[in-house]
């Protein structure tokens, strides 16, 4: 694409920062519109032509659409994320000593299950975005390289979803001192009785847990129901337990469509809705109740088919 013009898809101006950026700015409405997706094949100048907003302000509808028209857009296939954030070299000064960030792990673990490496370090800054963190684990020629994470009150970790038992070592690697060439090691029983491992394709066509069992999805969709409050989530919970399904359709964030416009209790980045949102740092408390939740399903037998992104927003959050 060489430039914006007025016959531009919506869909290529939003996929663009600056021009997401513009149009956020000067027709909020439109950006944050919870229906947003199906606008987007339409043609920009249509879509500022019948923007509620703008229907009576011609000349401001000929400023917005000028300065997207100035814009150099990205071109198409390049990568738009920021998820290859540079961090510091140095998170800490010299004078913090290599690997002397408390470390807390269990000495056994079991296949199929979650080990977890858990550390204490420095929280100055954005440790969210400062702060590089994986662990190398290995067992005879086996090596996994895991990435770790930021949890909140200096706190970081590393988990592994075993795959195998037998003894296993990890060393840490990390741009902040304390965190870097850690090393420990742990032992891996076999499976529990009631661990089949992970559902994955089976046969091309089929699905199967790591241990062959059959698995046959019967599924039910309840996309934000970790944003209901307790009672109704408990409610949902139960009647789970005594019902046919085995999978959750549900989402990360909240959403903001037909049935589901309340307010979520918590929010899945710090800042409000009054100040805005900081989305370099996530709220700690937002995912460990949805990782409660989803354990919950876990404990159920229902596997939670996980949203990650959806348009339904008004917050921000889906960009």
């Amino acid at each position: 694409m060489a430039t914006f013009t007025a016959q531009t898809p919506l869909f290529d101006v939003m996929r663009d920062p600056a021009g997401h950026e513009i149009l956020a700015s000067h027709v909020p409405d439109l950006a944050a519109n919870p229906l947003l997706h199906t606008l987007y094949h339409y043609q920009l100048g249509l879509i500022l032509g019948t923007e509620e907003s703008l229907r009576n302000d011609p000349q401001k509808r000929a400023e917005i659409l000028a300065k997207i028209e100035a814009l150099d857009p990205v071109p198409a296939g390049q990568d738009r994320s920021v998820r290859d954030i540079e961090r510091p070299s140095g998170y800490e000064p010299d004078s913090v000593e290599t690997g002397s960030a408390a470390a807390e792990y269990p000495a056994e673990a079991r296949k199929w299950q979650r080990f977890e490496l858990t550390l204490q370090g420095s929280s100055h800054g954005n440790p969210f975005t400062d702060v590089d963190l994986h662990a190398t684990f290995s067992s005879g020629d086996r090596t996994l390289r895991v990435p770790g994470f930021y949890d909140g009150n200096g706190t970081y970790r590393i988990r592994l979803l075993v795959p195998a038992e037998g003894g296993w070592s990890f060393t840490t690697e990390s741009n902040a001192r304390s965190l870097d060439q850690i090393t420990g090691s742990f032992t891996a029983a076999g499976t529990e009785p009631a661990s089949r491992g992970v559902v994955r394709v089976a046969d091309k066509f089929h699905f199967a847990y790591d241990d062959g069992t059959p698995y046959l999805p019967v599924g039910t969709t309840s996309y934000v129901w970790t944003h209901q409050g307790n009672e109704l989530e408990e409610q949902t919970l139960a009647s789970l337990k005594s019902g046919p399904f085995n999978k959750m359709r549900m989402c990360v964030f909240p959403k903001s469509y037909l049935f589901n416009e309340n307010e979520p209790g918590i929010y899945p980045y710090e800042g409000s809705l009054q100040e805005g949102f900081d989305y370099t740092r996530p709220n700690p408390a937002y995912y460990h109740h949805l990782e409660r939740r989803i354990s919950q399903l876990e404990e159920l037998g229902v596997e939670a088919d996980l949203i990650l992104f959806h348009a339904y927003d008004r917050w921000g959050f889906s960009t």
